[in-house]
């Protein structure tokens, strides 16, 4: 079965094959996503902070020093 090549809306160019291939326009958010992960663990960053901090990695060394200074 075939897919339909997307419509570009934008003047961008975009050379990414798989544009061509799949067909997004019937996707849907997956609702449930939160559901296959411990909801304490997963937390949301700004876009601000997200680019400060790169990786998991970063965000919990930055946590653990502000954590040993007794705030």
């Amino acid at each position: 079965m075939k897919n339909k090549p997307t419509k570009k809306t934008s003047e961008s160019i975009d050379d990414d094959p798989l544009d061509h291939e799949i067909d997004f326009s019937n996707a849907r958010p997956n609702s449930f996503w939160l559901g296959v992960v411990d909801r304490r663990c997963v937390r949301l960053l700004e876009p601000g902070l997200a680019d400060v901090f790169p990786d998991d990695k970063a965000v919990n060394e930055a946590l653990r020093r502000i954590q040993t200074l007794d705030v």
